[in-house]
């Protein structure tokens, strides 16, 4: 039985699209947070470090231990 995802995915467009929105979200929300006094600027910016040292951190755990993981046999 053939593995049943593609070897080229056409996904691509659909995944740079989707970080792109996910960064202007992100910035968005974090002036927005600034302009209305809610928030110092260093509260943000800090929030914005600690955001990609945490995505930094589970990449390189993923890589580590999550993408050579086994694959399960056919019909597990």
């Amino acid at each position: 039985m053939r593995n049943s995802v593609p070897e080229k995915s056409n996904s691509t467009p659909l995944i740079a699209m989707a970080a792109i929105l996910g960064a202007v979200s992100v910035l968005g929300v974090g002036f927005t947070r600034v302009c209305l006094g809610v928030h110092w600027l260093s509260d943000v910016v800090g929030g914005w470090l600690i955001g990609a040292a945490l995505v930094a951190v589970s990449a390189a755990a993923y890589g580590k231990w999550g993408a050579n993981r086994p694959q399960p046999a056919d019909g597990a």
